[in-house]
């Protein structure tokens, strides 16, 4: 049988190579390679540029939420002078950081979840980390990833309110729930 110890190798062996694939990327993946890439890209610029989060009429991705964007601020004004392709590739760097957290939250999920299987813990934390969109959407300057990383957080914190250990949901796990699924909807609606 699977105990904590397969799980935790699983875990660590995807950190690294998410991390690895990540550089990899970061360093050969074309900068034109990505989902709705140029909205997101002048989003950063604009809201760098004017100094406020831009109205929705204002731009293709400008409807979206500000949380993901205003983490990739810092980004953007150190690029402020570089052309699309190098800012493109550096705005990269917050969806991978995202996607490289992402099997020590689903860990805490698959073990909330399935506390007593590694089997299942260890598919969970494959299956959530590898899906394609995941692995898609995390090489590009989008909202989705830190949107998903947010929302298995709210998981998590909801399957540890929902646990026998848990069962009286205390005022400080309420609130950070809340404060958790707020992070999300302010990174994408659709959360």
């Amino acid at each position: 049988p699977l105990d904590r110890r397969h799980v935790l190798w699983t875990r660590h062996v995807l950190v690294i190579a998410i991390a690895a694939l990540c550089l990899n990327n970061l360093l050969r993946l074309p900068e034109y390679i990505g989902f709705d890439l140029a909205g997101h890209v002048e989003y950063v610029r604009e809201l760098v540029r004017e100094g406020r989060i831009p109205l929705a009429n204002e731009g293709w991705e400008h409807l979206q939420p500000p949380l993901h964007y205003l983490l990739s601020a810092p980004i953007g004004m150190l690029g402020r002078d570089w052309d699309a392709a190098e800012l493109t590739r550096a705005l990269r760097l917050v969806p991978m950081a995202c996607w490289v957290a992402s099997p020590f939250v689903l860990h805490g999920c698959a073990r909330a979840a399935a506390p007593n299987c590694g089997h299942t813990q260890i598919a969970i934390l494959l299956i959530g980390c590898l899906l394609p969109v995941n692995v898609y959407m995390s090489q590009s300057p989008t909202n989705d990833a830190l949107a998903g990383l947010l929302g298995a957080l709210v998981c998590w914190m909801s399957y540890r309110l929902l646990s026998k250990e848990h069962l009286e949901a205390t005022k400080r796990t309420c609130l950070i729930l809340g404060a958790l699924l707020g992070l999300a909807l302010l990174t994408k609606l659709t959360t």
